[in-house]
């Protein structure tokens, strides 16, 4: 179980260790990292509290023995702003919360989180967090990332990110993109060689009924051609023993 060391701040805001050195060493540590321009949260949990209220207060460090005061609660549950920090305490559910926007490269440092008593001028460490701001990029996009930082009420603790936001004004396409549009380019190949295909199978079958048609023309065509070439009647039916005979002529043409 780690430690945790309370410290005499003196006023207005200048806080001076008054225990050893070494109890300092012995608080619970974390380093994080950020780049200019993100917003940073920092989550500080504790053993739930009830009872009057303490105030709980983000400080940074100055050296092994001393911090100065960024940002202090007064009452539970009521956001304190104070430039481009944010304190809120929420003491029955036993964390305080630290938002910092717009981080600056010279905002690294060493910062604690703790209660602080302003009759004693004195604050109980609940964690002590290292920041390290790099420069952002030349061409660098716009960032927004939420950083949580738990500490149990134990003294043991660890690091956690509730979630982070990389927003880029970029015109070329992610993977996912790349492989969406390539697999549509794919379909619509298939669709169009599907279509060929049909119109290929559409001129075959028109073209073999055409030469049905008129092989069947052709047919009946010589067909009518073979009765021009029949015999004509005769105009004279030969007598035939035992029979009377008969003279049959022709109806004259009209």
């Amino acid at each position: 179980m780690a430690c945790r060391s309370s410290f005499l701040l003196l006023p207005p805001v200048l806080l001076v260790l008054l225990a050893t050195g070494s109890r300092l060493l012995t608080a619970d540590s974390v380093e994080l990292q950020a780049v200019e321009g993100q917003t940073l949260t920092v989550r500080c949990s504790y053993t739930p509290e009830t009872g009057p209220y303490v105030s709980k207060s983000w400080c940074r460090q100055t050296s092994v023995k001393s911090c100065t005061r960024v940002v202090t609660t007064y009452q539970p549950q009521t956001a304190v702003e104070k430039s481009r920090h944010t304190i809120w305490d929420d003491p029955e559910a036993g964390f305080l919360v630290v938002n910092i926007t717009d981080l600056q490269e010279d905002d690294s440092g060493s910062y604690w989180c703790g209660n602080y008593n302003a009759s004693e001028n004195t604050i109980f460490i609940l964690r002590n967090i290292t920041l390290v701001v790099s420069p952002a990029p030349s061409s660098a996009p716009t960032w927004t990332t939420t950083t949580a930082l738990v500490s149990s009420p134990e003294g043991t603790s660890g690091l956690s990110f509730n979630g982070s936001e990389h927003r880029r004004n970029s015109g070329a396409a992610s993977s996912p993109d790349l492989l969406f549009l390539l697999e549509c380019g794919l379909l619509a190949l298939k669709a169009a060689l599907l279509l060929v295909l049909c119109a290929v199978l559409c001129c075959w079958w028109g073209c073999r009924g055409h030469k049905d048609t008129v092989v069947t023309e052709g047919m009946e065509i010589s067909d009518y051609a073979n009765f021009t070439h029949a015999p004509e009647p005769l105009g004279i039916v030969g007598h035939i023993p035992g029979h009377r005979r008969n003279t049959y002529s022709p109806a004259p043409d009209h």
